[in-house]
């Protein structure tokens, strides 16, 4: 998204209304709360967008498998007793969804705006970091949610809840550089993959990107080993609980 708008935002600053308000979200910037006012934007951004489709009660049946399956996790441990293709934290996730909405479909459906808030927030963060733009960093958080506005990636789907912990790895990565840090990104890596496997295929990313960061100073061995330990430990719980 960063680099879309980047290269969007060089090929139009030409422009005459364009580059006016350009200026103007960079002299927002320099206020001390523009994070807030541009966060509130965001989050309206989302519900606007994510909420159109409130009144449809069935977009993908998919979703009401996961409801179905998420119920027995009150009782049982998930997949004790069916099976489906999703790990059992993405259940007791949507469970406790569940729990809090009363078991009513539209709380369920505007609880997870909030859901999805969290990447947004951190890709909001993660793009201001690195540029120092809030024009950038709005506009990548609004394409993000521009990409998840059609029925196809709506609230309810374990991609959605995965991304949550995704962002923050990825977040902590781009920010922090201690061995605590490299724990934290394995915990939060192990939790993505225990709500969508797919994840998994990021943990390559990350031991390539603690090793080009780590490479001069030689401790990206230990660096390593702090993220293999976070990613051991919420695997070895659900193991040991099954």
């Amino acid at each position: 998204c960063f680099l879309n708008f980047e290269y969007f935002e060089t090929k139009i600053q030409n422009n005459t209304l364009t580059h006016k308000l350009i200026n103007i979200f960079e002299r927002l910037n320099k206020l001390k709360k523009i994070d807030l006012i541009f966060c509130i934007s965001i989050f309206l951004f989302l519900i606007i967008s994510q909420n159109k489709y409130l009144n449809f009660e069935t977009i993908d049946w998919d979703i009401h498998t996961y409801l179905v399956s998420a119920r027995d996790a009150s009782s049982n441990l998930p997949l004790s007793r069916q099976w489906e293709s999703k790990p059992p934290l993405f259940f007791y996730i949507v469970n406790l969804l569940m729990l809090l909405s009363n078991r009513n479909l539209i709380i369920f459906k505007l609880l997870n705006d909030f859901v999805l808030l969290v990447p947004a927030l951190f890709i909001y963060f993660t793009v201001r970091k690195k540029t120092e733009s809030s024009s950038l960093s709005t506009a990548s958080a609004l394409l993000f949610l521009m990409f998840l506005s059609n029925t196809w990636s709506n609230v309810g789907y374990s991609e959605i809840y995965v991304l949550v912990f995704l962002s923050a790895s990825f977040y902590i990565n781009n920010n922090f550089n201690s061995n605590i840090s490299s724990f934290n990104i394995g915990f939060t890596l192990a939790l993505a993959s225990l709500v969508n496997i797919g994840s998994l295929i990021f943990v390559i990313g990350m031991i390539v990107s603690t090793i080009y960061n780590n490479f001069k100073s030689n401790s990206y061995f230990y660096k390593l080993a702090y993220m293999a330990l976070g990613l051991f430990i919420p695997h070895a719980i659900f193991f040991i609980i099954y």
